[in-house]
C-alpha cells in the first residue's frame, strides 16, 4: 500500500515565463507531461523559471456565478458558474540579473500586447496549467532604503488554460466541431447515427448536446442517434458543453417509409 501524502507544499509548485513574448500556446499542444517536468520545452519557446527571490505564490479563480430560485424549488437556490479568470500572484523580493524577473519588471510602463507572454504553472500535485497570460501590477522595488526591496506581479491567465492532468489527459481549448454524415436522411420510424469531432482530437473536455429544431419531425439523443418520426425537413445543433461558441448546424430530411 502506498503512502499518503498529507501535505503540499508551496516550493513544490513551479512557475515559467516565456521571456520573448510568445503567446502561442498550440506550440505546446501535444507536450508530454514527463517533458515538461524536465524543462524540456517545445522548440520556439524561451521558457524561464519564476522561482528566484519568490516567497509566496497564490492562485485564484475568479468566477462568475449566476444564481436562480422560484416557486418550483420553494425558493431555494441553484447556482452555476458561467466565467473564470484564473489569476497568480507573485510577491517576493527582487533579484536583479534574474531573467524571469527582468523580463517581468522591464512592463512596468508597458501597455497591450507587451504585457503578455506565454506561462507555465506546475502544481504541487503534478498537474500543468499552460496559457496566455497577461502581467499586470509590476511592482519592482519599495520599502526602505537599507533593506530588500519586495515586489509583487500578478498574470491573469487569457481565456481557458491548456491543462495536462497527471494520468496524461488533456483540458484544453477547443478549436472546432464538426458534423458527419453533413446532411443525413432517415425514413419514419428508422434511426442514423450522427458523430460530433472536436479538434483537437485529444481534448477530454469533448462532452457535447444535441438538439432537434423541430421534434414532431426528428428526435435526437444524448449519443447522437437520430430517429424520424415524420416527413419533413429540420436541423440539428450540437454544440460543445465547454464552450458553447463552439457549435455546430446542420440540415436533415426524415423521407416517408417506402411503400408507404
Amino acid at each position: 500500500m502506498a503512502l499518503t501524502q498529507r501535505h503540499s507544499r508551496g516550493y513544490q509548485a513551479r512557475a515559467y515565463i516565456d521571456v520573448d513574448g510568445n503567446v502561442d500556446v498550440t506550440k505546446f499542444y501535444g507536450s508530454k507531461l514527463q517533458d515538461i517536468m524536465s524543462e524540456q520545452f517545445p522548440e520556439g519557446t524561451n521558457m524561464k523559471r519564476l522561482g528566484k527571490g519568490i516567497t509566496d505564490l497564490t492562485p485564484a479563480a475568479a468566477e462568475t456565478v449566476d444564481t436562480e430560485s422560484d416557486m418550483l424549488s420553494a425558493g431555494f437556490q441553484s447556482s452555476e458558474v458561467s466565467a473564470k479568470a484564473i489569476t497568480y500572484a507573485f510577491t517576493g523580493n527582487r533579484y536583479i540579473g534574474d531573467p524571469a524577473q527582468d523580463y517581468i519588471f522591464d512592463k512596468f510602463s508597458k501597455l497591450g500586447n507587451e504585457l503578455k507572454t506565454v506561462v507555465v504553472i506546475i502544481d504541487p500535485d503534478g498537474t500543468v496549467r499552460i496559457g496566455a497570460a497577461t502581467i499586470t501590477t509590476p511592482l519592482g522595488y519599495s520599502g526602505a532604503v537599507n533593506a530588500n526591496s519586495p515586489v509583487s506581479f500578478t498574470l491573469t491567465i487569457d481565456g481557458q488554460p491548456y491543462v495536462i492532468h497527471t494520468d496524461g489527459s488533456v483540458e484544453c481549448q477547443i478549436d472546432s466541431l464538426t458534423v458527419s454524415p453533413e446532411e443525413p436522411k432517415a425514413e419514419v420510424g428508422a434511426t442514423v447515427q450522427l458523430v460530433a469531432t472536436i479538434a483537437p482530437e485529444y481534448a477530454t473536455n469533448n462532452a457535447v448536446d444535441w438538439s432537434v429544431q423541430d421534434e414532431t419531425i426528428a428526435t435526437i439523443g444524448a449519443d447522437g442517434l437520430l430517429t424520424g418520426v415524420a416527413a419533413g425537413k429540420t436541423v440539428v445543433q450540437v454544440f460543445a458543453k465547454s464552450d458553447e461558441s463552439k457549435v455546430s448546424m446542420i440540415p436533415i430530411e426524415i423521407t416517408a417509409k417506402a411503400g408507404a
